[in-house]
């Protein structure tokens, strides 16, 4: 088994697909919702804020597309311009058999990023040794005095 692991970040299609059917039935129900018009401007701003924040984030890492997961716990992060960014996984992730977040905690000390990995955009083996990494706990204690405190 390798050492490391080269994993896609971003949402997959998918995602894409579940946040605009989620988006689009919430806005039909708003509207159709019998209530005062001053209620429903309310919980369109609302919509529209959260659509804004889930892009703000999306975008705001879209730069680094790649990530390279080590069996201790490590991370380098690639970007577009293939420019290596060390870091750490902080945090115990949220995994699911779909994808993932990982808390990458950064060594030039920039805030704790979050990192989405969408099993369909990336290599089924990888995922799934990410997966066996993440259950056996080794990528847990790496982070521990390293950033400082969490």
């Amino acid at each position: 088994m390798a050492a490391f692991i080269e994993l896609q970040t971003g949402e997959g299609a998918w995602l894409k697909l579940i946040r605009l059917l989620l988006s689009v039935t919430v806005l039909i129900v708003i509207l159709s919702v019998n209530t005062f018009w001053a209620w429903k401007m309310a919980s369109l701003t609302a919509l529209i804020l959260v659509l804004l924040l889930i892009r703000f984030r999306m975008q705001r890492v879209s730069h680094l597309h790649c990530l390279r997961l080590y069996d201790n716990g490590n991370v380098t992060l690639l970007t577009e311009g293939n420019n290596e960014i060390p870091g750490i996984l902080e945090t115990v992730p949220w995994a699911t058999r779909w994808a993932s977040v990982l808390s990458v905690g950064r060594f030039d000390r920039w805030p704790r990023q979050q990192f989405l990995v969408c099993r369909s955009r990336n290599n089924r083996d990888d995922y799934r040794h990410m997966m066996c990494w993440l259950r056996l706990g080794n990528l847990s204690r790496s982070a521990d005095g390293i950033l400082g405190p969490r």
